[in-house]
């Protein structure tokens, strides 16, 4: 090898190591840092819930119907559905909420704590156990005293 080839093989060399150095920047540039992340987030945000429509509300849209101002579009409308036998409750009144406030809210499924639910639960099992399992568990033990 002459000194011309090693010229031109160091130039070779040396464009190549350019274009990856060019490669490198333009990546690095296009990392964003969190703090930029954190922005776009915040300026994407949006509190109003969309639906696959695009619309408000997904049950009156949704189903072909011309938005207008009477519209309900919060609830499916009584006429959109189909006819539904009222629940009947264990003691044969309707489910319908009382006119009066004070019997709505006596009327209302009450709303309970993670720490209430839990110990509710642990009630239950307790109770199962000492008046459900104990019991049968000790069956065969008194029939074997009674022999």
């Amino acid at each position: 090898m002459d000194m011309n080839e090693l010229d031109v093989l160091l130039e070779k060399n040396e464009s190549r190591i350019n274009a990856i150095k060019e490669k490198f920047d333009l990546k690095r540039g296009a990392i964003k840092s969190y703090h930029e992340v954190l922005v776009e987030q915040k300026e994407a945000f949006e509190v109003k819930e969309h639906f696959k429509d695009n619309s408000l509300a997904y049950p009156t849209y949704g189903r072909g119907l011309q938005p207008n101002i009477d519209m309900n579009t919060f609830m499916i409308q009584e006429g959109m559905t189909g006819n539904v036998k009222r629940k009947m409750a264990g003691n044969g009144e309707h489910l319908e909420l009382s006119p009066q406030v004070s019997v709505q809210a006596a009327q209302r499924k009450k709303i309970l704590s993670p720490k209430r639910q839990k110990f509710e639960n642990n009630f239950e099992k307790h109770m199962h156990d000492r008046y459900v399992e104990k019991p049968i568990d000790e069956i065969p033990e008194q029939l074997e005293a009674l022999e």
